[in-house]
């Protein structure tokens, strides 16, 4: 999804499925770099940012006619590591900050779209494994990795508006009625 092609293959398979789109879960994301910010590699910052950031505005855009059409719900995946600051995660907690405010801005700009940022807690992934491995930090899994799924089901796209532009939590009442 971090890619012109990626993004534009999505949107040519939602097309031709010929399918409402009550519903856009953005979930793509980097953990690495994983390093202070006097060690981190620019190269490595700036494709962290392409894949958690940039391609959220890319893919949201290029899907914007049919969201704003069937009034669905944007879920952008975030991270309760968006408000804190963990040492050596500086792009990971920056990128994550980032797509908060996103949310908050896009919530403004498209008021017939709800908007929400969801951070689903700590799940045993592929990016808990490389947290749990690297030397700046480790996190003991709280949920499995099948968990997240759960979070992002259909009764998502119910969302109400009076619920958008915010971030929550995966375990906030606010949200709970609308995850499965």
């Amino acid at each position: 999804v971090a890619t012109s092609e990626g993004i534009g293959s999505i949107a040519r398979c939602l097309e031709k499925s010929k399918l409402e789109l009550s519903a856009l879960v953005n979930n793509a994301g980097l953990i690495e770099p994983i390093a202070k910010v006097a060690d981190v590699s620019i190269d490595q910052w700036r494709r962290l940012l392409e894949v958690n950031v940039t391609s959220v505005v890319a893919l949201t855009q290029r899907l914007m006619p049919a969201l704003r059409k069937n009034r669905a719900c944007v879920v952008n995946v975030s991270s309760e590591a968006a408000g804190i600051s963990l040492h050596g995660w500086s792009a990971y907690c920056s990128s994550k900050a980032a797509l908060n405010m996103l949310t908050m801005t896009m919530a403004i700009e498209e008021p017939g779209i709800t908007m929400l940022a969801i951070g689903p807690g700590t799940v045993d992934t592929e990016m808990h494994h490389l947290i749990r491995n690297s030397k700046e930090g480790a996190m003991n899994p709280r949920r499995p990795r099948n968990a997240q799924a759960a979070l992002f089901g259909g009764k998502t796209a119910a969302a109400p508006k009076e619920i958008s532009g915010r971030f929550y939590p995966w375990d906030a009442p606010e949200i709970a009625e609308y995850l499965e």
